[in-house]
């Protein structure tokens, strides 16, 4: 995603990326908006309006994470390069990650529970283990026959974002000559994991995806690595090649139900229209002026902390006008509602942004100390 890295040297460099970022971002919260919470993908509609044009294209906004996954492919290349050992990146990436989410979890669990509506309260406590460890609660369920929920059910790509840091982290700095290459060979051992499970035990196919949900997502950040090589230095054409079958590899799932090839018409555009928009900000930034401009590297700056909020508190609130007295069936009075409730998440994402910025300033005083 990536929705950690924000500061890395590189990107300076490369404005487009916070852009990048905030369609992302703008994506995943059209989604959660005015698609996931009502039918046919829920059993019920949260929200105080019936949007039936919005709902429909954004049905498919849930692909904004696989953008995030490409960007922190391409970011986190970048940032490896700076990392003289795995310690000094690993402090890196707890620098940048934890200090926001120490105050986003709390933030939510104590919004949502004060709102007291139904969407996902009360929130119990226990949820706050899984959240701050970002261990996946549903393989905690698994392994401990608990009953542990994720304190906002974003943090699923976290778990991800974490597994991908672990392996690049070994990989890069054990041989970072190689680590492309080495990369995409576990990449393919995944695959073909895969397809071992599929042929002689599917009963493993679900604990295989507990432990390891990087596979269903990894060659989104191979891209992503992909085009940083392209970005960096004149790429062999062994690059374009790793590109190109990260492509088909990222498309092949989107476009098959069950043991049917079908084409999925709004996937397969977003996804062939990622990978243009990544080829021109390495190969022609010129033709995306529209990425520099101040709002979208606004957006983009806050688009972690706002993808840590948005969905917990942003449709508590939108519930909890459905279930108010106020019967909002005016149009204005609903685009005032949204506004409002967005507005709001803008505010307290970038409250959020500079209270962890001041975390890890007290943070990296107590490490030189």
């Amino acid at each position: 995603m990536s929705l950690l890295n924000s500061y890395s040297t590189k990107l300076q460099k490369v404005p487009e990326i916070e852009g990048i970022r905030a369609i992302a971002i703008l994506l995943v919260l059209t989604y959660h908006f005015f698609s996931r919470w009502t039918v046919p993908i829920y059993s019920q509609n949260l929200y105080p309006y019936h949007l039936d044009i919005l709902r429909k294209y954004s049905q498919f906004n849930y692909m904004g994470v696989q953008l995030f996954f490409m960007v922190s492919g391409f970011v986190i290349l970048g940032s490896l390069e700076k990392k003289r050992n795995l310690r000094t990146f690993a402090r890196a990436r707890f620098r940048r990650i934890f200090p926001s989410l120490c105050i986003a979890i709390p933030t939510i669990y104590f919004i949502c529970n004060m709102l007291n509506q139904s969407f996902i309260a009360p929130i119990p406590i226990s949820s706050l283990f899984p959240s701050f460890t970002l261990i996946s609660p549903n393989l905690l369920n698994e392994l401990f026959g608990t009953n542990l929920i994720w304190t906002t059910g974003v943090l699923w790509s976290l778990f991800v974002e974490i597994q991908f840091y672990v392996l690049v982290g070994i990989l890069y700095l054990k041989n970072g000559k190689s680590f492309l290459m080495k990369l995409v060979f576990v990449g393919l051992l995944m695959q073909l994991i895969q397809v071992l499970i599929l042929f002689y035990d599917l009963n493993f196919k679900h604990t295989f995806e507990l432990l390891l949900p990087l596979n269903r997502h990894i060659w989104w950040f191979i891209a992503g690595c992909t085009f940083f090589k392209m970005y960096s230095s004149k790429f062999p054409r062994t690059v374009l090649l790793i590109m190109s079958y990260s492509l088909i590899s990222n498309l092949l799932p989107l476009n098959i139900s069950g043991t049917h090839l079908e084409i999925n018409i709004p996937l397969t555009l977003m996804t062939v229209s990622f990978y243009i928009v990544f080829f021109l900000v390495v190969k022609s930034p010129k033709n995306l002026t529209i990425l520099r401009s101040p709002a979208l590297v606004w957006l983009g700056g806050i688009s972690y902390e706002l993808y840590l909020l948005h969905e917990s508190i942003g449709i508590s609130i939108l519930s909890k006008l459905n279930k108010s007295e106020t019967i909002l069936t005016n149009r204005i009075m609903i685009l005032m509602a949204l506004s409002i409730t967005i507005l709001f998440l803008f505010i307290l994402s970038y409250c959020l942004k500079i209270l962890s910025r001041r975390l890890q300033h007290v943070f990296e005083i107590k490490k030189s100390d």
